[in-house]
């Protein structure tokens, strides 16, 4: 998702990227990859939502918010449930899309109603 919408000249504000689509890893150029290659790697395991990602996922928030510049995390594992910590972090009206196994693009706009009905889902998680 995020490669397409660069190549659409859309720079979304923070990107998360595990750099799979399907479960399979995706072919990069090689101007994407050292582009990358000084980021640091965290890692999600499917099915959760790791700490120390989250605390990443804080900080890029906080300094886009202060500087106006897009920044981006690299995710090894899945990202795919991180897409709730990024709605309960977001400001408001901030717009989530993320990639649905088998249905698409998911976009969410982040409310208050929203950011309530994740945190009932996330505060079933089992915490490590």
């Amino acid at each position: 998702i995020a490669g397409s919408l660069v190549r659409s000249n859309i720079t979304p504000s923070v990107i998360v990227i595990d750099l799979k689509s399907r479960r399979e890893a995706l072919k990069v150029n090689s101007k994407f990859e050292i582009r990358n290659s000084k980021l640091r790697k965290y890692r999600n395991k499917a099915g959760t939502i790791d700490s120390q990602a989250v605390a990443r996922l804080c900080k890029l928030r906080d300094q886009y918010l202060l500087r106006h510049k897009p920044l981006r995390m690299i995710v090894e594992g899945e990202e795919d449930l991180l897409a709730l910590a990024a709605i309960l972090l977001a400001p408001l009206h901030s717009i989530i899309l993320y990639g649905q196994y088998n249905l698409g693009v998911i976009l969410v706009t982040v409310t208050e109603e929203k950011k309530n009905e994740i945190y009932k889902i996330v505060s079933k998680f089992e915490v490590k």
